[in-house]
Parts: structure tokens; sequence; C-alpha cells
């Protein structure tokens, strides 16, 4: 058995993108027999990680969060490395991008291995293995790292969580009815109330499709939303909370998302989707779907507003043909079992190394 301890955070400005991801390894390596500890600050991270049963160490001090801090280092290495002293952890994976090569360094000795969820191949890093389950990964020069450090790339090591292994096969629908909106696990609210007045009050065909908005808990356009849901009775339903997401998502015709680990679990449902950008990690990958094949773009959030989301909603969903190539090749791309295969690499490579390099 090894202990692993995971190193996410959530918040509503980071978003819940590294927890949700890092959530899908942990229960693979606890199916496999593994502990799995989480080191994370911020809500509501700290409490999704709680729901999910997995012990977590909250990280206290460092730079605070908020707009503009994606990318600046957190500051909070001595506090990381304090828990790793006590806790004799076997693994470190790390999943941040407010981290920098000096947090790599001061962790390394600690654990006999470390590993690192990547998006951007922003600068090599002294770990042990890099995962990047991005469809445009192997694009993003990792051959330049050291030949030591092991590389996970593309969507077979897409981190999904056990609910979007082996889904059921999903006919492509004749006719849309149904379009699910999903924008991020931040607060998402007037970005959702954008997307839905966009759809209801286009006059392309759009506006006979009943919407089911995935909205956070509690957000800024609460009231806008509940009153888009009081107004348009029976063609507006606003869903929080929710538990099975595959299910929901395989009961949609089409999906309107932001371009980050959401698609994956879209091409894993074999939903046809329309991507846009929310952040500048999310372009490529979008970039990436669209020249395939499998999605829509509909630009960046700056670009939502006026009809052209709509005429873009309306085309695709005249187009069987396009939706069903979205359907069945994104259920090729992507299957689900990422994290179990992440999982295995982690355990083979402690088996046969137990320990690791440095980079220079």
């Amino acid at each position: 058995m090894m202990r692993v301890a995971i190193r996410a955070d959530g918040s509503p400005f980071i978003g819940m993108g590294h927890v949700m991801r890092t959530l899908a390894l942990a229960g693979a390596l606890r199916q496999a027999g593994h502990e799995v500890v989480f080191l994370s600050r911020f809500e509501p991270g700290l409490s999704r990680i709680r729901e999910q049963g997995f012990a977590v160490s909250e990280v206290a001090g460092g730079a605070p969060d908020g707009a503009g801090r994606e990318y600046e280092p957190a500051g909070d290495s001595e506090t990381v490395c304090r828990l790793l002293r006590i806790e004799n952890f076997a693994c470190l994976v790390t999943d941040s991008y407010r981290v920098d090569t000096e947090y790599f360094r001061q962790v390394r000795p600690l654990v006999e291995a470390s590993f690192y969820i990547d998006d951007l191949n922003r600068f090599p890093v002294a770990v042990d293995g890099v995962i990047n389950g991005n469809i445009n990964a192997e694009s993003l020069g990792y051959d330049q790292w050291p030949e030591t450090v092991e590389r996970w790339l593309g969507c077979r090591y897409n981190l999904l969580r056990p609910e979007f292994a082996a889904l059921p096969e999903r006919p492509t629908a004749e006719e849309v009815r149904t379009v699910l909106l999903i924008a991020g696990g931040g607060d998402s609210g007037d970005l959702l109330a954008l997307l839905a007045h966009n759809l209801l009050g286009a006059k392309v065909g759009t506006e006979r499709m009943e919407l089911r908005l995935v909205a956070p808990v509690r957000s800024r356009a609460d009231q806008e939303l509940e009153s888009l849901q009081r107004r348009y009775s029976g063609k507006v339903r606003i869903l929080r909370s929710v538990t099975e997401m595959a299910r929901l998502m395989q009961e949609c015709d089409l999906a309107i998302s932001a371009g980050g680990s959401t698609l994956y679990e879209l091409c894993a449902a074999g939903v046809p989707r329309l991507a846009f950008v929310l952040a500048a990690n999310q372009q490529g990958i979008v970039e990436a779907m669209v020249r395939q094949e499998l999605a829509v773009s509909i630009g960046s959030t700056d670009k939502l507003a006026g009809s052209a989301v709509a005429e873009s909603v309306s085309l695709l969903a005249k187009d069987w043909a396009r939706r069903d190539r979205q359907n069945r090749q994104g259920r090729r791309l992507v299957d689900g079992q990422g994290a179990r295969r992440v999982a295995q690499e982690m355990e083979r490579w402690v088996a046969a190394a137990g320990g690791g390099q440095d980079l220079e």
C-alpha cells in the first residue's frame, strides 16, 4: 500500500477542475488499496474533498486567493513540506498552476516519488512523472524534458470520475430538444444567464429548446437565474448540486460547455457539444477539439453576447451527421479509464524505481 498526498485547491476564482480531476485519481488509488490524503486550502474545494470521504490536511498561510493570481506562486511551500515530513508519504501528486521550480525542488526529497498534473508545460520541473490528459498534450513540447521523466500524455490519461467509465452508447437524437449549459465550477451564474438569454431570445429555432443550467450552489446571479426559470417555466431548469452528472449529460441532446474537464466528460457521454474559452489554459484544448471535429467553438467569454451563440447552436442542431460524428468520435477519444491508468502507472513506477531524480 502507498500513502499518497495530493496537493490541489478549488475556489470560486480557481474553479473546481483541479480538485475534481484529482478526486478521480484519488478514487482510483483508493480502489487499488492505497491511502490518499489531500493537502488543500480554500472553499468549496475543501468541502468537496471531505464529501468524497478523503482526509484533508489544510494548507494554512500563503498568498490569498483571487482573480489574477492563477499563475502566481502561492508561497505555501514551507507548509506543504512540513506536512510531508509529519505524514511520511510515499508519493506526492501536485495539481496547481500556483507552483514554481523552487516548490518542486523543496518537496522532491521528502517523498519517494513526485508527480505533476500539468496543462501548459510552462517550465520543466523536478518530478518523476508528468501527467497531461488533454487532447493537445503531445504538442506542448514535453519531449524537451529529461528522458528520465515519465510522460503520461493525451486523452488515455484524462482524469474523469468513475461514472464516466464504460457508459452505454447514446444514440444521436434526430431532433435537439434539450440543451445542457455548463460553465465551470466557480461562480458561473452570470455566464449561464447570458447564454440562456441568448438562446431564449433568438428567432432561429433555439427558443423551442428546453435549457438545463448546471448552476453553482450559490451565485451572484441567483435572482436572475430564478427569474429566468419562472419566466420561461417548462423551458428553463436550474440544476444545483448535481450528483449524477453522467446520467444528466446522457439525458440531453446537445451541450454548451467551457473548454475544461467538462468537455471530456461530454465526449465520454457521447453528447454533441459547443465549447467556449473561459480561461487562457482552455484555448489550446478548444482549438484541438475543433480541428478534430469534436466540438464547435463559440469563442471566448467576452464574445458571447448577441445572436452568434444561438445561430451556432441552431446550425449544429440541424446537422445530424455532424452531431453523430461528435458523439462517436468523442467516445472513441475518451473512455473514462484515464484515472485507473494513471494509478497503475504510479504503482509501476514506485515498484520499479522507488525514487527519482533532480532536474538541474
